[in-house]
């Protein structure tokens, strides 16, 4: 990925950290404080929650995150810890919620 793509109003590589949301073919970089993930102080839970505004999605509990080929479901994990790094590609999955409130596939 080239992150040059997502740079604009004069942001470069060390006064911020980049993920970039995909839903479908639609890409949504966003932005949060230069090194906030090296440094372990952004958690998955944060991450959705980001997602949930950019996506503009009303529930949290509606999207599914996955990195990798793999499943952001514990939302007290720390995006560290889980591979993130600035320039990560997030893959969003919005879905429909369950009679028990939550995401059919979200559950342990």
């Amino acid at each position: 990925m080239d992150l040059k793509m997502y740079r604009s109003h004069g942001t470069s590589d060390h006064d911020t950290d980049i993920l970039v949301f995909k839903l479908g073919r639609v890409s949504y970089p966003t932005y949060f404080p230069a090194q906030i993930i090296q440094d372990g102080e952004l958690t998955i839970g944060t991450i959705r929650q980001t997602a949930t505004k950019k996506l503009k999605v009303n529930d949290p509990h509606r999207i599914r995150l996955f990195f990798e080929g793999h499943q952001l479901k514990h939302d007290d994990e720390l995006a560290r810890d889980e591979g993130l790094r600035t320039g990560s590609e997030i893959l969003c999955v919005v879905g429909e919620l369950s009679s028990g409130g939550i995401v059919p596939g979200f559950e342990d």
